[in-house]
């Protein structure tokens, strides 16, 4: 139902800073992702982040 998934994925409350900080994140990782040009699929973990920051990722290890 629409109920069911506005509860599963809408949040009403927030119980502490990090939860907060962390859901402005997403939702800026998310509409910056929703913006960028369709280039072709980066295969790993860093590249497909690099590609939604908008700058390249580096692995340091």
């Amino acid at each position: 139902s629409p109920q069911l998934i506005q509860r599963l994925l809408g949040r009403a409350s927030y119980t502490t800073r990090q939860e907060q900080e962390a859901e402005m994140l997403a939702t800026l990782l998310r509409l910056r992702a929703s913006t960028l040009p369709e280039t072709g699929t980066p295969r790993d973990v860093l590249g497909r982040l690099g590609a939604a920051l908008g700058t390249p990722v580096t692995d340091t290890r």
